[in-house]
């Protein structure tokens, strides 16, 4: 999909009407037919050159003014709370080439306030800069150069704390996909150091990152808590202190989101279910722009554990129809292989439980087409096996006994610490499903199952999957079906 066609189809209808409107209004009508032709999203670009009557190079050229167009009206209606502040400071040089000294200077210093307010490192180092220069033949010249020297290297450790949170949920992406122990010391060694950045000032911005790094650390993780729920809580309350002392600052309005998010996770497992809940709706509410989170949080496993939830609740067939309201807009990244798997997965698991096991495992598939498992074997095994469960009960038994071979030659592949015997057991029901020479019995099926379960229990696989006797059942009303 380009650019352009993405844009436009993600327009709320009150933009794309008011886009329209402009169009007739300046008699732009190539500029509205090709928008309009966009939005319908149903004819390709030879199709939409003949209705349009233009060459390649021509079209090339209607489709680039077109991009400038939808950017410019959506820069134009863009505005935050906080943006009085920001024309003020790209005015600085007015204030000290054009505006008496004196003038300048309390000008200056009313907006030194206000900006200091928001925690605003980069702007306020403007401000010292002016103030600096406007000093020049007083004591207060130097006091000023200390100022913006100061909020100089400050900006210098906001961006390298930014930079370490960016980097600990990528790694913490990457070793729920890989499981390489390795990722957990580099995980360690990011910690300790955005900890001492944070030791060198007193800021808000390091409080919200230090607080998104460290309760993910201690949720996530396989590792010794040493710290307490007292202690987690804590931190959950200094980071909505900080939104609360800075209500229009658009940084904090969307790590709000993260919070909830962090508050949900700590909430079910410390057997809080109505506090779980309230976080819960907030992050679902709001699901397709949560999952844009991943520099700042791990969005997916919001994904699996809102499967987790509905399975618990047994509420799992309200999962499809729930992602057609809500993830209509989200267009994932399959750069981020992580979260992309995980997303994939939460899409298939939520057909199957609406018995549309064909596209569940369609779904799958196109997964196993557009990524790289080379450094995640054992995520790649479990996919194959709900493959192939998926396309047992579609009922297209010949297209199992592919990814059955593919999983028994990884499971020779993977360590001996990291297979057990949940998956040979699972291996075992599938084969046994797709064996035409040996008789299937219930009895047989019910067996491979409770095995299953049994060993499911440490380092369990296929956590989306009801089992039991729900997957005995449906398995065996597949036997009987054949």
């Amino acid at each position: 999909m380009s650019k352009l066609k993405g844009i436009i189809l993600q327009l709320h209808q009150e933009e794309y009407d008011e886009m329209m409107c402009e169009f007739t209004r300046t008699s732009a009508d190539k500029f509205q037919t090709l928008f309009r032709l966009y939005r319908e999203n149903t004819l390709r670009d030879d199709s939409i050159k003949e209705e349009l009557k233009v060459n390649n190079s021509a079209y090339y050229t209607l489709k680039s003014r077109l991009l400038d167009k939808v950017q410019g009206f959506l820069s134009n209606r863009f505005s935050t709370p906080n943006v009085e502040s920001i024309h003020k400071v790209e005015d600085i040089p007015d204030l000290i080439y054009g505006m008496s000294r004196y003038k300048a200077i309390a000008i200056l210093k009313k907006l030194e306030v206000d900006i200091a307010v928001h925690d605003s490192p980069y702007k306020l180092a403007s401000v010292y800069d002016a103030l600096k220069k406007l000093h020049m033949h007083t004591q207060k010249y130097y006091e000023y150069t200390q100022l913006y020297n100061r909020h100089l290297a400050y900006t210098i450790s906001i961006d390298k704390a930014g930079d370490l949170l960016n980097d600990f949920f990528c790694k913490l992406s990457d070793w729920d996909f890989t499981r390489n122990k390795d990722e957990l010391q580099v995980m360690s060694m990011l910690q300790q150091e955005l900890y001492y950045v944070c030791q060198l000032y007193d800021s808000q911005r390091l409080t919200v990152y230090r607080c998104l790094m460290d309760i993910s650390y201690l949720l996530f993780l396989p590792i010794k808590k040493e710290i307490g729920e007292q202690d987690i809580e804590k931190m959950l309350t200094n980071m909505m202190t900080v939104f609360e002392t800075v209500p229009h600052d658009k940084y904090y309005q969307h790590q709000r989101l993260a919070h909830h998010f962090l508050s949900f996770v700590y909430f079910e497992q410390n057997g809080s279910p109505r506090l779980a809940a309230e976080h819960y709706e907030a992050v679902n509410e709001k699901i397709d722009q949560f999952l844009l989170f991943n520099h700042s949080s791990y969005p997916s496993k919001f994904l699996m554990l809102k499967l987790e939830r509905h399975i618990n609740l047994g509420t799992e067939n309200r999962l499809y129809d729930d992602n057609t309201k809500l993830l209509a807009d989200y267009e994932p990244d399959r750069r981020d292989i992580a979260n992309y798997v995980n997303f994939m997965i939460y899409r298939s698991v939520s057909a199957y439980y609406v018995k549309h096991y064909s596209e569940a495992a369609g779904i799958l598939v196109r997964l196993m087409n557009e990524v790289s498992f080379k450094y995640g074997p054992r995520i790649e095994s479990e996919i194959r096996l709900m493959m192939s469960l998926f396309y047992i009960l579609a009922g297209e038994i010949d297209l199992v006994q592919t990814h059955l071979r593919s999983v028994s030659r990884k499971l020779r592949e993977i360590s001996k610490e990291e297979i057990t015997d949940n998956f040979t057991f699972f291996y075992k029901l599938m084969s046994l499903m797709t064996n035409t020479a040996q008789r299937i019995t219930t009895a047989k099926i019910e067996l491979l199952v409770q095995q299953f379960d049994a060993a499911n229990k440490t380092n369990p696989i296929l956590k989306y999957i009801r089992s039991g006797e729900h997957l005995a059942f449906s398995l065996d009303m597949t036997r009987q079906k054949k």
